[in-house]
């Protein structure tokens, strides 16, 4: 099975369940946030950051 955690993103923490905090779980989704997703390209293939056209 280990491929199918070829493009897993995976998140460690230093604290066990019980010690879990909701300030843990804020801090462990601004890290997925900031990450680069390429979906198996290399960052050479990463599209260009687009800018949103907001149009009234």
């Amino acid at each position: 099975m280990l491929w199918q955690l070829a493009y897993t993103e995976m998140y460690f923490l230093d604290d066990y369940w019980p010690s879990f905090t909701p300030y843990a779980l804020d801090e462990a989704l601004a890290w997925y946030a900031r990450r680069e997703r390429r979906f198996g390209g290399s960052s050479a293939d990463a599209p260009l950051p687009s800018k949103a056209v907001v149009r009234a």
